[in-house]
């Protein structure tokens, strides 16, 4: 514990906080020179550190504000982390651990996005293509806006059966904001 001037500051070890372990691991990931599997494993791991809601109980605009900011982190990396693993391993298990989160964010885009291309690599183009409309449905009805660009250029390729981009494309049309 440190006297700092107006209070007291606790002086610990960066990687004792759980959060500022998962920001460092999740940055870690974003560095060049990893191989996917490096970055794989550095993002599994930040996100084995997520455990429930963040600033339980606390009210106000602040703990708002931050708590939907970490949850929008939380979504950047599995979304980058499924992007990854759908080129090198199942993408049909991707896809399901995708719609997990879809259903918990059913407005972000990146989730649908990453899970219509796990559900277009595993076969299912057709599933990947009600994924669109049902993300579609749900913008315009509750939010009153169309689905964004990227999201509706995805939604034409499939429409066309172009070839998807390779494993780097996505994962680095996917960044994980710092």
């Amino acid at each position: 514990m440190l006297r700092r001037s107006g209070g007291y500051q606790l002086d610990l070890d960066p990687d004792a906080v759980d959060l500022r372990r998962f920001h460092r691991l999740a940055a870690s990931a974003c560095e060049s020179g990893q191989s996917q599997d490096q970055r794989a494993t550095l993002l599994r791991e930040s996100l084995s550190l997520w455990r429930g809601e963040p600033l339980v109980g606390l009210r106000g605009a602040w703990p708002v504000r931050v708590r939907e900011a970490w949850r929008r982190r939380r979504v950047d990396v599995a979304v980058r982390l499924a992007c990854i693993e759908m080129y090198s391993g199942d993408p049909a298990a991707v896809a399901q651990q995708l719609r997990d989160l879809l259903d918990e964010h059913p407005a972000a885009e990146s989730v649908a996005e990453a899970l219509m291309h796990a559900l277009y690599l595993a076969g299912d183009g057709a599933e990947a293509l009600r994924c669109y409309a049902q993300v579609r449905h749900r913008l315009v009805e509750e939010l009153g806006t169309e689905p964004g660009r990227k999201l509706r250029e995805l939604h034409q390729r499939i429409l066309r059966g172009w070839p998807m981009a390779g494993a780097a494309d996505v994962a680095t049309a996917t960044k994980v904001h710092r």
